[in-house]
């Protein structure tokens, strides 16, 4: 048994789903079950190896399946710095991809045996070599019974990320001080696996957008006030919408809307903004239906969104699209997706959870080259290089391997082992 078999299992139970839907992650992830605790699984998994990329000073930021978080160069995969705390200081299993700006690198992981997180803040350049102590700015803030398992998101002087205690949290990203935090309907309503918060939300003019294990959907309004010389983020609903599953990827905001994919297997689109108004139903444009649960996150070239299934079915949606049309095309990859794919070079680059990756024309969604096997599961988000239109993506695999992918070449290196 695995620790992400466990995860898998957690979610299982959390949504009651029905045996079918049971059966068909078991065959398509090899969901092997034994003896595992409840209140263990987040807190001894090994992380999935999230990688982030700082394109313009040709740098990749991973935290490793040890809780580790390194610094790499893009082109020659050179180590230039290993944060390598001790064991009572380590970030335990990191499965969301790490947030940054100009300053810092900001990773948040489960520690202990699953019943806290904790989330710390290093500066970008740290020097060189392996440091096992902070430097001046950085920072670490713990949560207990909060384990983090989706990314932070950083925006402006704030870094947001939920909690599986069903709270999302605001940090001061200078000092790490709590400046607020929003409740979702699990929490107030007293749920124990339902409250819970694995979504990574996202921050546009103000909103954040991110979903819940309560399977509801949140609209959260920010806005910051200085209460006796302290910085506080008021937290205040501005929608939410209640779909038929829990939604655990980040959201996708574009032309007008967010998008994500939910456990009932549909796909929806919200139109955002403060000017609109209305409840989540009227500001429902259209959803669509699948076969099987949405995981990784949506994708999009700005006219056309791309999302998989944990079926391996790749959709082509286009953004202004209307309820009960069919997709643009649809891509059976044959194996389950849960990492969410990039677009580089003009082509769709997808990961299958087994470690085959695809290269995908977005016209049609042909499989343009023979896959590249990587032989080792696949959960991370994929990371562009530099932009859309650049030709390198890196990713991490579950054993804590490196990976860049030539899209145009269509040829992988294995840029560093951070797993040894």
């Amino acid at each position: 048994m695995t620790d992400s078999d466990y995860s898998l299992r957690k979610l299982v139970r959390i949504h009651r789903v029905k045996m079918r839907c049971l059966m068909l992650v078991v065959m398509a992830i090899g969901l092997v079950l034994m003896s595992c605790r409840p209140g263990n699984v987040i807190g001894s998994a090994e992380g999935w190896t999230p990688v982030i990329v700082d394109a313009p000073n040709s740098k990749l930021y991973l935290a490793s399946r040890a809780g580790e978080v390194l610094a790499l160069n893009t082109d020659s995969g050179d180590l230039i710095w290993r944060y390598s705390p001790p064991e009572e200081e380590q970030l335990g299993g990191v499965f969301g991809t790490p947030g940054m700006d100009a300053e810092k690198l900001y990773v948040a992981g489960s520690v202990g045996d699953g019943d806290k997180g904790r989330l710390i803040a290093l500066n970008l350049d740290r020097g060189s070599g392996t440091r096992v102590e902070f430097n001046r700015g950085e920072w670490a803030v713990d949560i207990q019974l909060g384990p983090f398992v989706g990314g932070p998101t950083v925006f402006g002087q704030t870094v947001l990320i939920g909690s599986e205690d069903g709270r999302l949290y605001a940090f001061d990203t200078g000092n790490g001080e709590e400046i607020g935090y929003f409740e979702t309907e699990g929490l107030k309503q007293g749920k124990d696996k339902d409250k819970r918060i694995w979504s990574t939300p996202i921050v546009v003019d103000g909103i954040a957008y991110f979903g819940g294990m309560d399977d509801f959907f949140y609209a959260v309004e920010l806005s910051e006030t200085v209460v006796d010389g302290r910085r506080q983020l008021d937290m205040d609903l501005q929608w939410k919408y209640q779909t038929g599953g829990v939604v655990l990827g980040q959201p996708l905001v574009v032309d007008g809307l967010v998008v994500f994919g939910s456990f009932d297997r549909k796909v929806y689109g919200f139109k955002i903004g403060n000017s609109s108004g209305g409840t989540g139903e009227e500001r429902l444009r259209w959803s669509f239906d699948s076969e099987n649960w949405f995981w990784a996150s949506p994708v999009s070239d700005g006219k056309t969104i791309y999302i998989a299934d944990m079926d391996g079915k790749v959709f082509a949606l286009p953004v202004d699209r209307h309820s009960g049309e069919p997709a643009k095309w649809v891509q059976d990859l044959g194996g389950a997706v849960a990492a969410t794919p990039v677009i580089s070079g003009g082509k769709l680059v997808v990961a299958r959870m087994d470690g085959l990756i695809s290269r995908l024309g977005l016209s049609t969604g042909s499989v343009e080259k023979v896959p590249i096997a990587l032989d080792k599961e696949v959960r991370a988000p994929l990371a562009l290089g530099r932009s859309l239109d650049d030709n390198m993506v890196f990713l991490g695999d579950r054993e804590s391997r490196i990976w860049s992918i030539n899209v145009r070449a269509w040829q992988n290196n294995l840029l560093f082992d951070a797993g040894d």
